[in-house]
């Protein structure tokens, strides 16, 4: 009822902290839910972090349960509002919408529509997180061969190689490169992931350059192998893991004895163990690694 409904708001932000409290107002009857968002980005408070928790589930929620109408109106709400108001709850509020969509498939083809306003933010926007969910809803979405992706390319391309721009802003363009196949991009990619670019461009690079399809680009990072930071190394190990022919020439290296073993993550380490055509063979040229770690790990417990 409207009056229960309030109750539960002036609960709910008498004591938001309260986790017994979220969990009771996010069990309210769906139809509350738009309500209840409302009042939390009108009263946000960003000094108080369950603010933003709640405004993501909220999100989340409306993107899983609501029309499609809804979702875009709040799509464009977040975009408009956060360039105009520093109220902090935009970048949750996205984030939640887009963590809902990723749970709806197919897409729905009526959100479509809202592609050039995601594209805009995405390339444009002052937030990286508004940037960042921008990209992962457009990586649902999908972008269509068609002379407006191929102009956004271009721009994307641009920022990612202007050394005047910080370097989140150079990132998220690389991220929004591999929307796509960035294939065409591998010169591009491979001119940046040098000492001299900042370490969150050599890293998005990595990561781009990983979504080529096939081994060639694998084989290219095994050959730079020695010239990278123990950080890039870590995300090159990443672009390997799940895929077979990748992952042999990855421990074709560590036999030959030209990967350090210690180069792995404990995660990386447990992944290639446990799955995959050549997790026997990861466990063998891994698992002393591992022990020796452990070991190690346990002198200071």
């Amino acid at each position: 009822t409207p009056l229960g409904a309030e109750a539960l708001k002036e609960l709910l932000f008498r004591d938001i902290s309260n986790n017994w409290m979220q969990i009771a107002a996010l069990s309210a009857e769906s139809s509350q839910t738009n309500v209840l968002l409302d009042s939390m980005v009108a009263k946000f408070d960003p000094s108080i972090i369950a603010y933003g928790s709640m405004v993501q589930l909220l999100g989340s929620i409306t993107a899983k349960t609501q029309g499609i109408a809804a979702v875009k109106q709040l799509i464009q709400k977040t975009i408009s509002d956060s360039s105009k108001e520093k109220k902090g709850w935009q970048a949750p509020l996205l984030a939640g919408l887009y963590t809902g969509l990723a749970t709806r498939i197919p897409f729905p083809e009526e959100l479509k529509s809202a592609r050039n306003l995601l594209i805009g933010a995405a390339l444009d926007h002052p937030s990286g997180s508004i940037r960042n969910s921008c990209i992962n809803i457009l990586k649902l979405m999908g972008l269509p061969a068609t002379p407006a992706t191929a102009t956004a390319m271009l721009k994307a391309r641009g920022k990612a190689l202007d050394k005047r721009l910080d370097q989140d802003t150079r990132a998220d363009a690389i991220a929004f490169l591999k929307i796509r196949n960035p294939k065409q991009y591998t010169t591009e990619l491979k001119q940046l992931l040098t000492p001299q670019s900042p370490m969150e461009v050599q890293l998005a690079a990595v990561k781009a350059l990983g979504e080529i399809p096939g081994e060639e680009i694998c084989k290219y990072l095994l050959d730079q192998w020695n010239a990278f930071t123990p950080a890039i190394r870590n995300e090159a190990i990443n672009t390997f893991i799940g895929n077979p022919g990748r992952v042999k020439l990855l421990l074709d290296k560590v036999e030959a004895g030209e990967i350090n073993r210690g180069s792995f993550s404990w995660s990386q380490s447990v992944q290639l163990r446990g799955s995959g055509e050549q997790m026997k063979r990861a466990r063998t040229l891994l698992t002393d690694s591992d022990n020796k770690r452990k070991a190690v790990i346990e002198q200071y417990q």
